[in-house]
């Protein structure tokens, strides 16, 4: 579980920066990774069923990468976003949770429901082609050999998902398709466009310590999307309750909705201090933790303490990490909305 949580970590903010700020890349897996274990320890701790888990929010973090293409912000203004983004998410789930509105994703008709899984499945799939430099139907573009490893990636993932349960596939197809593509990136003319570029880095995630510390960054507050925000954290917040909702469904259990949502409002304002994004409860994951018999709070203790070590060796393992493999597990994510 530890390990899907890192893979999806490294994917989420490879899709969040490679677009205008890649330079982030090594940070922004920090801010993925605090986000997956301040998630799965509080989740663990303080869920209303035992076996819950708690990760970065998926669609929110698609949302976010859409979000940024439109507006090529700066250094500052990309940490900025990123933190009023979880304010802005957590308040709205502590609202909620207090005045105990959550059973609203109840009513909401299945045709909406439909077309925002579908949206958001879109989203992921563009974000992996766009990691493969696909952005448009250029020859050139369609000529490289880590845009087809994606896909043939992805594909096969598909095929093997009902053939082998969730909990195995994600972390075998992960370790034997890394393997297979650095062995196979020497004999590629293009080997270099396979692996994440790590020469220069860029700066830590904008932490409330860092405002105190610094002060706050010179920004012109009107000119940000306050309606991009608003939409992102409204979304953020219906998507958490179709997770909770789609939970209680599978473990034939009600969950305290409300407390799941102020739960969730409070890490998600330790994230945003932090530097880190929209985490939630996970229904893949927590099926997963079933489907292994493993539904238990240490579960999610044991995640966040491995989590933590991965936070420490991340940048020797994102060196060895294969661009196409991220790509194709974006592609398969956005396969099963």
């Amino acid at each position: 579980m530890s390990l899907i949580s890192t893979v999806l970590a490294f994917s989420f903010a490879a899709m969040i920066t490679h677009t205008n700020q890649a330079v982030l890349l090594p940070d922004m897996v920090v801010a993925m990774l605090l986000t997956a274990m301040v998630s799965a320890l509080l989740v663990a701790w303080k869920g209303s069923m035992a076996g819950l888990i708690g990760i970065p929010l998926p669609s929110a973090a698609a949302m976010f990468a859409d979000m940024l293409q439109g507006i090529n912000p700066s250094i500052e203004q990309f940490w900025l976003l990123l933190m009023l983004n979880g304010l802005m998410t957590a308040s709205f789930m502590l609202l909620m949770g207090s005045l105990k509105l959550s059973r609203i994703v109840r009513y909401l008709p299945l045709p909406v429901l439909a077309g925002f899984l579908a949206g958001i499945g879109w989203l992921f799939i563009k974000g992996g082609l766009a990691l493969t430099g696909l952005t448009n139907l250029a020859v050139n573009q369609l000529q490289d050999s880590s845009l087809w490893m994606a896909l043939s990636f992805a594909f096969i993932l598909w095929l093997l998902r009902q053939r082998i349960q969730p909990a195995h596939l994600l972390p075998l197809a992960t370790l034997i398709g890394g393997i297979i593509m650095v062995l196979l990136a020497p004999f590629l003319q293009n080997q270099a466009s396979w692996f994440f570029q790590l020469e220069t880095s860029g700066s830590l995630p904008l932490t409330s310590y860092q405002w105190l510390k610094n002060g706050v960054p010179s920004i012109d507050w009107v000119y940000l999307p306050w309606s991009a925000l608003l939409t992102l954290a409204s979304i953020s917040v219906l998507s958490m309750l179709l997770q909770a909702t789609s939970i209680e469904l599978l473990a034939k259990q009600d969950l305290n909705l409300d407390h799941e949502l102020k739960l969730a409002g409070s890490m998600n304002l330790i994230t945003a201090l932090l530097g880190g994004g929209i985490a939630s409860l996970s229904l893949s994951q927590t099926s997963m933790v079933r489907q292994m018999q493993a539904n238990y709070r240490i579960t999610g203790v044991l995640i966040a303490l491995l989590l933590l070590l991965v936070i420490f060796i991340h940048e020797h393992l994102l060196r060895w990490l294969p661009l196409p493999l991220v790509a194709g597990l974006l592609v398969f994510q956005g396969m099963q909305f």
